[in-house]
């Protein structure tokens, strides 16, 4: 996490910390940093916008109503993002579905693991190697590298134990290079 980013995350806990104590303002400042980026990851989740909105809005509605049972946290958007995984993972059961991911996310993918030599693969051939992984690596791919969710809070999101996100990331990176390489291969 960037030094901006956390930053902005102790800001945010301190908001939050005002948020238990009723202060609307802390609450408004929270939801509206947030709201975009929960947006973006709940219609990965689940590409309906009109769902994703009903479930961010309940999701502020429910901590506004419980604030005074709230704890202070020392991550706001781990809170948010698991809370909202869960409420739209009830909403749907087991109907997840993505959309391609972004072109900020191929990049880190990418360039995670030395890829130089993939550099002339198009945007078209990553979102089509990426479409072949999981459902469950892309959304780990995409709470890890754009979201930036550290390995015991992408664990936590995703219901599993710390080794098993590290291994689910890595078999989707692997997955992906060996969909990639092959790509390559044929293009020659």
């Amino acid at each position: 996490m960037s030094e901006t980013d956390q930053i902005v995350e102790a800001r945010m806990c301190s908001h939050w910390e005002d948020l238990i104590l009723g202060n609307e303002e802390a609450f408004s400042e929270i939801y509206s940093h947030y709201f975009t980026s929960l947006f973006r990851y709940g219609y990965h989740f689940v590409p309906n916008s009109e769902l994703v909105k009903d479930a961010i809005q309940e999701l502020f509605v429910d901590i506004w109503r419980r604030k005074k049972n709230l704890s202070p946290t020392t991550s706001v958007k781990f809170y948010l993002y698991r809370s909202l995984r869960r409420r739209l993972a009830g909403k749907v059961q087991n109907e997840s579905h993505y959309q391609p991911l972004n072109e900020e996310l191929e990049r880190n993918i990418t360039s995670e693991e030395n890829t130089e030599d993939m550099g002339h693969l198009s945007k078209e051939h990553i979102q089509n190697g990426i479409a072949l992984l999981t459902l469950r690596q892309q959304e780990a791919l995409r709470l890890r590298f754009y979201e930036d969710f550290d390995w015991p809070q992408l664990a936590e999101i995703l219901r599993m134990n710390e080794q098993s996100a590290r291994n689910l990331i890595q078999r989707a990176i692997v997955h992906l290079r060996k969909n990639l390489s092959e790509k390559k291969s044929q293009l020659h």
